[in-house]
């Protein structure tokens, strides 16, 4: 008698082989592994969700395993309005996730040709088509170049920090050394970013106070806010 341990050939073998192959093709061929194209996007507040799925793939019926979660973060990171993506793959049932941090516009910049917005990093941005447009943005800004310094980046925070509640109005930042705004239909020079918070105190005192008996403000120079000057003329009907 022999004492050769079994070594799995014969029809014994073969037939295990078989079992064990069409068991391991059985399982490719389940339908959790084909993805079909569901796609959950979340985050998308602003951005029109079919528009990012258009952007992000494109890859239908293709197996789960060749949706490549880095190549869809890469696209959708292509949007200046996407400020971060995550992308997860799910086997049961077999769909892609996508999560989005929006860049969230504080300010509109003026002068561009299309809608261009600020965040409160300073970092400029257009929406995407589709996109719902920013209607209760109450401030804008006239900014020197696409991307904002650091010094125009801590400004712009400054502004924001102390823009008057509830006002309306633009402020051109071209300048460092010399902003001026139109702030509720009043021309305001601000000169420098130093003290905005008390030049806007020193604004919201003067304003009802130049108003009175019917005068229309024109102008207040607030550069040098202990001593403004005020310019207004009597309103005429």
């Amino acid at each position: 008698m022999s004492n050769r341990p079994f070594s799995g050939r014969g029809p014994w073998g073969f037939i295990q082989a078989f079992v064990l192959g069409g068991a391991l093709v059985a399982l490719w061929r389940m339908p959790q592994w084909l993805w079909t194209g569901e796609v959950r996007i979340e985050g998308a507040k602003r951005i029109d969700a079919q528009y990012a799925r258009r952007v992000a793939l494109g890859d239908k019926g293709l197996p789960l395993f060749r949706i490549d979660p880095q190549v869809i973060r890469a696209r959708l990171l292509k949007l200046e309005a996407v400020e971060d993506v995550k992308v997860r793959r799910w086997l049961f049932p077999a769909r892609v996730e996508i999560v989005l941090q929006e860049r969230v516009p504080v300010v509109r910049v003026e002068g561009r040709a299309a809608p261009t917005y600020l965040d409160s990093e300073g970092t400029a941005f257009t929406l995407p088509p589709g996109a719902k447009p920013e209607k209760a943005i109450v401030l804008g800004v006239h900014v020197a170049s696409q991307s904002l310094g650091t010094s125009d980046r801590a400004a712009l925070r400054r502004l924001l920090d102390t823009w008057p509640k509830g006002s309306v109005g633009v402020v051109d930042m071209r300048d460092p050394a010399s902003w001026s705004a139109r702030i509720d239909g009043v021309q305001v020079q601000l000169g420098n970013s130093e003290a905005l918070d008390e030049k806007f105190r020193v604004f919201a005192h003067l304003l009802p106070l130049a108003r009175q008996g019917g005068k229309r403000l024109e102008y207040i120079d607030l550069r040098f806010p202990e001593a403004p000057t005020i310019r207004a003329f009597e309103a005429t009907h």
